[in-house]
C-alpha cells in the first residue's frame, strides 16, 4: 500500500537506490520539456527542492527557445519568503503579469 511507501518513490514508481533508477531522471521536468510558456519561481536557499533544479530547467527551456521566465527569490527557502509583504507583492505581480501575457 502506498501509505507505507516513501512519497517520492511512490510518485516516481521506483525505489531510491544508488545509482538512482532511470525513472528518477525521467520524472524530472527537464526530461519532459515542451513548448509551453513556463514561469519558474524559486527561492535561492530552498532546502527541499534544490535551486539548481530550476536553473537547469530554465536553461533547458531557453536552449530550445521556449518561453520561460525565472523569478529568483534571493535568500528565500521553499516558502518563497511569502511572510514578507514585499516578496509576496513581487511574486503576485509576476504571476498576474504571466497570466495576462499567456492567458489568450
Amino acid at each position: 500500500m502506498w501509505a507505507n511507501q516513501n512519497p517520492i518513490e511512490f510518485m516516481v514508481g521506483a525505489p531510491i537506490s544508488s545509482p538512482l533508477p532511470l525513472a528518477f531522471a525521467m520524472a524530472s521536468p527537464a526530461a519532459r520539456i515542451t513548448n509551453v510558456p513556463t514561469l519558474l519561481i524559486h527561492g535561492t536557499v530552498d532546502p527541499i527542492v534544490p535551486y539548481e533544479s530550476s536553473v537547469f530547467l530554465a536553461v533547458a527551456l531557453s536552449n530550445q527557445n521556449f518561453p520561460v521566465n525565472f523569478l529568483h527569490v534571493y535568500g528565500a527557502g521553499h516558502d518563497l519568503g511569502l511572510a514578507n509583504p514585499a516578496t509576496s507583492a513581487m511574486i503576485l505581480k509576476e504571476v498576474l503579469s504571466w497570466i495576462t501575457i499567456y492567458s489568450n
